[in-house]
């Protein structure tokens, strides 16, 4: 069961629908015993989205188990994920003798928002905690509600979360002043922006022979992060094409929302900066300039999730009157302005500082006069395979280092780790072990360094320790990341079904190898520039952390 795929589930599920996440909280509701209880986080889609199974499910919620809603922040889920999500809290002898559902949010867990996550020092999980035990207390004991009135939240009739049939269960629609938590006024998008599809893409190379205006199509607005001037690089359909298929032309500013394939749901968008003719697949987004900026709009639509809208089918397809329906705040023309202003100078500091991460590479000007040494010779013992264990549930103990664990920069990365099915101690890493991939991305290197718990590394890696006395191991990674490995690694590399190198074959590399002090200061000098790429990393993080800050005060989602 997947939110991408959807699922073919079978008739015995109250609630018909193909969503997973739709499916997952009815199969709970219809097994809850008569006095049982769960907690449920889902996805925020899931208490207001506007199909008929998420009506369906919020009814059944209502009628039958749910006591309370409890709102979190985007970020808390981060690094692995960004998404919103709700928690549901079920009790199904409580919701029996409840009114109404009470409705909490937690805008801070003691944490920043980032991918870091860094601690801060407010933290609304204790209130909110303390307030929903009382609020149950009260349902157990029947205790008055009358004189309950939660900071983080209140209590809604069961009754007004049934007008209209809705049964919306997003707490801020709810508040007695009937706003969000913005002072500004939300609007659908089809109020101030005319939305239209683009043109059915051109059959036949005579329309693009000699091409000279950009045909966009949602591969290029999935390039967009890669290049600002993405539809330089689009393909260029003619003047013929222009006059026989009647092609409509989208003016500069518009915003390109994918609506039907793949790029739905990855959430490509684009802001055009030329005019240029658009595929079919994308929806045209022309603000009314009067009233909303475009690049206002846009960064506010970046941060939609089209699986949010989508409709009740298993392709990812979005109507536009769906995407009409998005409700975005509309401050004054003045606050847009500074908005954007602002988001722009904290993305300029973004691009410089991916400039220097993406363009960073480890650079040692190689002495010819340096001997040479091969990876067998400055080895303390013979190179060695990984475990064949399997992967298992990361148990905090043990973890397991696969090859799709090492990033390009060989980094280890920290999310989603695993822990091996079968422990070996003979597989443990040891400081400074150099891990090498034999199969698959060929030639990916990582240093081990100290961890609190054991690392134990899996079969498709092969382990080699360093004689400190010849080499240091920083430095012979290092190499590793230099054009010398990379030209070695094309040169040896078997081109089949999958590419490898074996053990025997990694050990007659031959590295460039200075006196250990020209080593270590080689390492020095590359480990101070490592320190600045790391440095513009964190800038660039704390940048994106301001953009989305920015967009939060007058947007943050109920």
């Amino acid at each position: 069961m997947s939110p991408k795929g959807g699922i073919r589930p079978h008739r015995r599920f109250a609630t018909g629908s193909k969503r997973s996440e739709v499916l997952f909280v009815d199969y709970i509701i219809s097994h809850l015993n008569d006095d049982g209880r769960a907690g449920v986080i889902v996805l925020e889609g899931v208490i207001f989205q506007s199909g008929n199974a998420y009506k369906q499910l919020r009814r059944r919620l209502v009628q039958n188990c749910l006591v309370a809603v409890v709102s979190l922040p985007g970020g808390v889920f981060q690094p692995y994920s960004g998404v919103k999500t709700t928690i549901l809290i079920m009790d199904k002898s409580l919701a029996q003798k409840a009114d109404g559902i009470a409705f909490f949010k937690v805008q801070h867990d003691g944490y920043n928002l980032g991918a870091q996550r860094r601690p801060i020092t407010t933290n609304d999980l204790p209130t909110a905690q303390a307030e929903i035990a009382e609020y149950l207390r009260r349902l157990q004991t029947g205790a008055t509600l009358d004189d309950f009135t939660p900071t983080l939240g209140q209590v809604v009739s069961k009754n007004r979360l049934a007008d209209g049939g809705e049964y919306n269960l997003s707490g801020e629609r709810y508040r007695e002043n009937g706003r969000r938590d913005s002072e500004f006024p939300y609007v659908r998008l089809d109020a101030v922006a005319k939305i239209a599809a683009g043109n059915p893409a051109p059959q036949g190379v005579e329309y693009f022979q000699d091409g000279e205006f950009p045909f966009i199509r949602t591969s290029d607005v999935g390039a967009v992060h890669r290049s600002d001037n993405f539809a330089a690089t689009a393909d260029k359909v003619n003047r013929k094409a222009v006059d026989e298929l009647r092609l409509r032309l989208s003016p500069p500013g518009t915003i390109l929302f994918p609506k039907s394939g793949a790029s739905t749901f990855l959430n490509h968008r684009a802001l055009t900066s030329t005019a240029a003719y658009v595929s079919s697949h994308l929806a045209c987004i022309i603000c009314d300039e009067a009233q909303i900026l475009p690049k206002y709009a846009y960064n506010l639509l970046c941060r939609v999730d089209a699986r949010d809208i989508t409709p009740e089918q298993a392709y990812p397809s979005l109507r536009l009157k769906e995407i009409g329906n998005i409700e975005i705040p509309l401050p004054p023309l003045e606050v847009q302005r500074e908005i954007v202003a602002e988001i722009e100078a904290y993305q300029r500091v973004i691009d410089g500082a991916r400039a220097v991460v993406d363009n960073w590479r480890p650079s040692i000007d190689f002495d010819p006069d340096w001997s040479t040494e091969t990876f067998s010779e400055i080895a303390s013992e013979k190179p060695k395979y990984g475990s064949t264990a399997s992967k298992a549930d990361f148990d905090g103990k043990i973890r397991y280092v696969r090859i799709t664990d090492i990033t390009e920069t060989g980094e280890l990365k920290e999310i989603d780790p695993v822990s091996p099915s079968e422990i070996d101690e003979q597989y443990f890493l040891e400081a400074d072990d150099l891990l090498i991939a034999r199969s698959g991305s060929v030639g990916r290197t990582y240093l081990h360094q100290d961890r609190p718990i054991p690392h134990q590394y899996a079969g498709y890696l092969i382990r080699f320790r360093i004689d400190r006395a010849k080499a240091l191991p920083k430095y012979v990674f290092y190499v590793t990341k230099s054009d010398v490995w990379t030209s070695w690694i094309a040169r040896n590399s078997k081109v089949g079904t999958i590419n490898n190198i074996n053990a025997k074959q990694y050990s007659t590399f031959a590295l460039p190898l200075p006196p250990l002090a020209t080593q270590q200061a080689i390492v020095a000098d590359l480990e101070a520039e490592q320190t600045a790429v790391n440095h513009a990393q964190r800038l660039a993080a704390r940048m994106q952390a301001r953009i989305d800050a920015a967009i939060g005060r007058v947007w943050a989602a109920g």
